[in-house]
C-alpha cells in the first residue's frame, strides 16, 4: 500500500500469480524519489515470494540498488547468497558491447 501526493492510500498489487513479467520505469530529475519507489517496490516484490526470489534487474547510474542487493545477500542462506547479484557496470572493455560487430546473419560476434 503506497499513498498518492494527498495522502489518498494506492494499493499495488506486485508479485501476483496472474503476473508473469513487472517492468518498470522511473525517470526524472536527481532527489525526486525514484530510488526509494523502485527499492520499496522492490522489497513488496521479494517480501511477496513464496519459495523462489523475483527477477529483479536494476539499471541505474548510482548505487542505490546495491543496498537492496547487500539487504537480500545477508537475510539469505549461506547456499542461496548466489541468488542476489549486484554489479557496478564501468565504461571499460569487460562491460562493453558494440551493437554492430554481429556481421549480418550471425549468430554471435566474430572474435578478432
Amino acid at each position: 500500500m503506497l499513498h498518492t501526493e494527498d495522502g489518498s492510500a494506492f494499493e499495488v498489487g506486485l508479485a501476483s500469480s496472474q503476473q508473469n513479467k513487472h517492468t518498470e520505469l522511473a525517470p526524472g530529475d536527481p532527489g525526486l524519489g525514484k530510488s526509494v519507489l523502485i527499492n520499496t517496490l522492490s522489497e513488496i516484490q521479494i517480501s511477496s515470494a513464496q519459495k523462489n526470489l523475483p527477477f529483479i534487474a536494476y539499471i541505474d547510474k548510482g548505487y542505490s540498488a546495491q543496498g537492496l542487493v547487500q539487504l537480500i545477500r545477508d537475510s539469505l542462506p549461506p547456499e542461496r547468497k548466489d541468488e542476489a547479484v549486484g554489479i557496478i557496470l564501468s565504461n571499460d572493455p569487460e562491460y562493453t558491447r558494440n551493437l554492430f560487430d554481429v556481421m549480418y546473419g550471425a549468430k554471435k560476434p566474430i572474435t578478432p
